[in-house]
C-alpha cells in the first residue's frame, strides 16, 4: 500500500508487537508511523532503530507505579498477575514496583491470544483451577490484554466464585479505556473491579462538540449498541489526524519534512497535551481510578506520578505542588460481591482447611514451647510463652483464623525451609522461640538467624516481646560480688576452653564463623537442665545462651553463676511467616496491642520469671552478700600469723638483750647468778600477764614492760 497508494503516514496499532512490525516498514520506506502503543520499557536506542516511529502513548512505568500504589493503599501483600503471553517486560516492571512497596507476585498466569484457542473458556477454567490450588492470594492484576480475553476471563472467574467475597481485581488501561464503548452485558461480569483510565478533560467546548458528532454518527451506524460514548482511543485518533493535518499545512509553506513537522507539534488535544520529546509524548500521564459498577463505572481519585492519589487535580485546586499520597483513596469503592470494606485479598482459612502451624517437637527451654503428647487419646497439649502469645493475639485479628499445630522434630534451618515450601502444603506458619536478627516488624534481610546461613528473603518475622535479643555469656563463680572465673571471649579462645550452647540454634554457627571458636571446643547442650551438670563436672567453662533463654536459666540458677551480655545485638523473639504473608501484618498489629496493654509483660512474669528466691533480686543479693561471718577463716589465719610473728619478735629481742647484758657483765664483772634468775622470772611473768590481759589494758602493759626492761637494764 505504501507504494501503490502513495501512503505518506501510518496511524494506529494498539499493541506494541504490531507497532514494532509497522515501524520496521516505516524505517525502510521512510514513512512516519504514529502508534497508539508503546513498549513497557523504552529502549534508549529506539529513535536510532526506528527513526520514523512516533509514539502517541507513554511507556509502562507510570502504569506499573499506579498499580503498585493501589496495592500498597489497600495493604495487599501478595498478588496474582494475569497477562497475555508476550508482555514480559511489563511483568518485570510490575514485579519491581511491587517490591518497592513491600508486596510480591505470588503467581503468574500467562494466557495466549484467544485466536490461538479453539475453546478459550475451557482453557481459562483449567488455568484458574491451578491458581486456586496453588495460591492463597485473591488479588488479581490483569496486565495489558485484549478486550476479548478479558471478557472470557471475567466470565469464567465469576462462575468459579473468584469475583466475589474477599477477592479484588484490577483491570488494565487497555480495557478501562474501552468501557465507554463496550457492551454493558460484558461490563456486568467485572462488577467491583478497579480500573486505571487515562484522564482527559470533558469540559472543553471542543470535546463536547466532538462527543455530539461522534454519538450521532455511531448511533446511525450501530443502532443496536447501547453505549455510544467516545472512548480514549477515539480521542487519540482525532488528535493524530489533527497532528498530521497541521504538519501537512506547515509543509505547504515550504518548511521541514513531514516527520519533523509531526515531532514539532505543540497543542492541547482531546486526549491531553500533545508535545513530543524523543518521539514520545512529553507530559506524564494522569490516570483516573474507576470502579466498575454493574453496567457502568464510577470515577474515583486521580493519580499522577508526582502526587499519587488525589481527589482533584492540583490545577483545579489552585496549587502547583502537593505532597505525594499513596496511603489511601478518598472515593468509596464497591468491591466484588457488593462488599463495602476493603477485602482481605487472600483465601481465609476455614475449619475444613485450617491454617497449618509448625512448632518444634523438642526445645532446649520448655517454658517457651512445650508439647505433651497423650498416647492413650493420641492427642497433644501445647503450652509455653510463645503459645500463649499466639492464642492471645488471635482475638485481636478481627476475623476468625482456624488453625492446627503440627509438631515437627527437625532442625531450625529445616523448619524454615518447611515454611518456605509449605511442607508439601502442610505448613503455613512457624511458631517457635525464633531469634530475629536486624529486623523490625517486617522482612528479615540479614544473613544470620536461627537458621544459620539461609536466604532470609523467604520468610517474615514478627517480634513477640522485648525479652531481649542478644546472646549472653554465662560463667560460674563462688560469690555474687566476687569476680567469676571467666569474663572474656578472648580468654576462652586463648586458653582453648570448652564452651556450651544449644546446637540447634544460630549461636553455634555464630560462635564458629564470627567469634572464631574451634568446633571441637563447642559442646552441644541438649536442654536447660544439662547446663548446671556440665558446669559442675567441668565439661564446660562457660555457656553462650540467647538472652531470653539466659533470663529463664538465671531465674532458676541465680546462685553460683554470672551472666555477661556482649555488645553483639540482635532482634527479639518472633513468629515466622512466609514472606508477604497476608496474615503477618495483622499479627504484627495484634502483638503491638498486647505490648501496649501489658499482656506480654504478664506472660513474661508467668513463664520466664521464677517464683523461687531467684525471682527477687534483693533477696538473692542479700543471701549472697558478704558478712563478718563470711571471713572467719581469714580471721583464724590472721590471728595465728600475728601470734607467731610476735613470738619470733620476742625471742629475737631477748637474744639481743642477752647479748648486751653479757657484754656488760663481762665489763662490770659484778652481776650475781641470783639476780639473773630473778630477772628471768620477772620477764616470764610479764609475758604471761600480757598474753591474758584485756585489749583495753594493752597500752598499760606496754608501758609496764618498757619500764621493766629499762629497770633491768639499769640494774644490769
Amino acid at each position: 500500500m505504501i507504494k501503490t497508494q502513495k501512503m505518506q503516514v501510518i496511524i494506529g496499532m494498539q499493541t506494541w508487537t504490531e507497532a514494532a512490525s509497522v515501524a520496521e516498514l516505516g524505517r525502510k520506506s521512510q514513512v512516519p508511523v504514529l502508534s497508539f502503543a508503546a513498549p513497557s520499557i523504552s529502549p534508549s536506542l529506539m529513535p536510532i532503530r526506528w527513526p520514523s516511529l512516533v509514539r502517541m502513548a507513554h511507556n509502562g512505568t507510570a502504569y506499573a507505579k499506579c498499580v503498585a500504589d493501589m496495592v500498597h493503599a489497600f495493604s495487599w501483600q501478595r498478588v496474582v498477575v494475569i497477562y497475555e503471553d508476550g508482555d514480559y517486560e511489563m511483568l518485570t516492571l510490575l514485579s519491581e514496583t511491587l517490591q518497592d512497596v513491600g508486596s510480591l507476585i505470588e503467581y503468574r498466569l500467562a494466557l495466549p491470544s484467544p485466536s490461538y484457542l479453539s475453546n478459550p473458556r475451557e482453557f481459562i477454567r483449567r488455568e484458574l483451577i491451578k491458581v486456586i490450588e496453588n495460591t492463597q492470594s485473591r488479588v488479581f492484576i490483569v496486565l495489558q490484554s485484549s478486550l476479548e480475553m478479558v471478557i472470557h476471563l471475567f466470565r469464567e472467574a465469576s462462575e468459579m466464585g473468584l469475583v466475589d467475597g474477599e477477592s479484588a481485581w484490577i483491570i488494565p488501561e487497555s480495557t478501562t479505556n474501552l468501557l465507554d464503548s463496550v457492551n454493558k452485558s460484558a461490563i456486568s461480569y467485572m462488577q467491583g473491579a478497579l480500573g486505571i483510565k487515562t484522564y482527559y478533560s470533558e469540559r472543553s467546548s471542543e470535546y463536547q462538540n466532538f462527543e455530539a458528532r461522534f454519538r450521532k454518527s455511531f448511533r446511525a451506524r450501530y443502532p443496536e449498541e447501547d453505549n455510544s460514548n467516545p472512548g480514549f482511543y477515539a480521542l487519540q485518533a482525532h488528535d493524530s489526524i489533527k497532528i498530521v493535518a497541521q504538519a501537512i499545512d506547515k509543509m505547504a509553506s515550504g518548511r521541514k519534512s513531514l516527520l519533523r513537522e509531526i515531532l514539532s507539534s505543540n497543542f492541547v488535544g482531546l486526549s491531553g497535551e500533545i508535545r513530543f520529546e524523543e518521539a514520545q509524548l512529553l507530559q506524564n500521564p494522569t490516570f483516573r481510578i474507576v470502579n466498575v459498577d454493574t453496567k457502568s463505572y464510577r470515577e474515583l481519585d486521580f493519580w499522577t506520578p508526582e502526587g499519587g492519589f488525589m481527589s482533584s487535580l492540583p490545577t483545579e485546586q489552585g496549587s502547583e505542588s502537593v505532597s505525594r499520597n499513596t496511603e489511601s483513596l478518598s472515593g468509596i469503592v464497591i468491591w466484588p460481591g457488593k462488599l463495602t470494606r476493603i477485602p482481605k485479598g487472600w483465601n481465609l482459612p476455614t475449619k475444613q482447611k485450617p491454617m497449618r502451624i509448625a512448632i518444634p517437637g523438642r526445645t532446649s527451654f520448655s517454658k517457651f514451647v512445650k508439647v505433651d503428647h497423650d498416647k492413650l487419646t493420641n492427642s497433644s497439649k501445647y503450652s509455653g510463652f510463645c503459645i500463649e502469645i499466639f492464642e492471645k493475639a488471635l482475638p485481636l485479628l478481627g476475623y476468625d483464623l482456624p488453625y492446627d499445630f503440627h509438631p515437627v522434630n527437625v532442625t531450625y534451618p529445616d523448619l524454615v525451609q518447611l515454611v518456605y515450601n509449605k511442607l508439601e502444603k502442610l505448613i503455613d506458619e512457624l511458631i517457635k522461640p525464633l531469634l530475629v536478627l536486624n529486623a523490625t516488624i517486617g522482612v528479615v534481610d540479614d544473613s544470620y538467624g536461627e537458621v544459620g546461613r539461609f536466604d532470609m528473603d523467604v520468610y517474615e518475622a514478627l517480634h513477640l516481646a522485648n525479652v531481649g535479643g542478644n546472646w549472653c555469656l554465662v560463667a560460674v563463680h563462688n560469690v555474687q560480688r566476687l569476680r567469676p572465673n571467666v569474663t572474656d571471649i578472648e580468654f576462652l579462645k586463648k586458653n582453648n576452653m570448652k564452651i556450651g550452647c544449644d546446637g540447634d540454634s544460630f549461636v553455634k554457627t555464630y560462635l564458629e564463623e564470627v567469634e572464631g571458636f574451634k568446633p571441637e571446643n563447642i559442646v552441644h547442650i541438649n536442654n536447660e537442665y544439662s547446663y548446671d551438670g556440665a558446669f559442675k563436672n567441668n565439661s564446660i567453662a562457660a555457656a553462650f545462651l540467647e538472652l531470653p533463654y539466659e533470663k529463664v536459666y538465671m531465674s532458676k540458677y541465680c546462685k553460683g553463676y554470672s551472666a555477661f551480655v556482649p555488645t553483639t545485638k540482635f532482634g527479639g523473639l518472633g513468629f515466622m511467616f512466609p514472606k508477604a504473608s497476608p496474615v503477618a501484618r495483622d499479627f504484627s498489629r495484634a502483638i503491638l496491642r498486647l505490648l501496649e496493654q501489658g499482656d506480654i509483660k504478664k506472660l513474661e512474669d508467668k513463664w520466664l520469671n521464677s517464683a523461687d528466691e531467684c525471682s527477687n533480686n534483693s533477696t538473692s543479693k542479700s543471701s549472697e552478700s558478704l558478712t563478718l561471718g563470711s571471713f572467719w577463716v581469714l580471721y583464724v589465719i590472721s590471728g595465728a600469723t600475728s601470734t607467731i610473728c610476735f613470738l619470733l619478735y620476742t625471742i629475737q629481742s631477748r637474744k639481743s638483750s642477752h647479748t648486751s647484758q653479757d657484754e656488760a657483765e663481762e665489763r662490770n664483772g659484778n652481776l650475781s647468778d641470783e639476780s639473773r634468775w630473778k630477772r628471768i622470772f620477772v620477764i616470764a611473768r610479764q609475758i604471761y600477764t600480757r598474753k591474758h590481759a584485756p585489749l583495753t589494758h594493752m597500752h598499760h602493759l606496754h608501758t609496764t614492760v618498757s619500764r621493766l626492761w629499762l629497770h633491768n637494764y639499769q640494774i644490769s
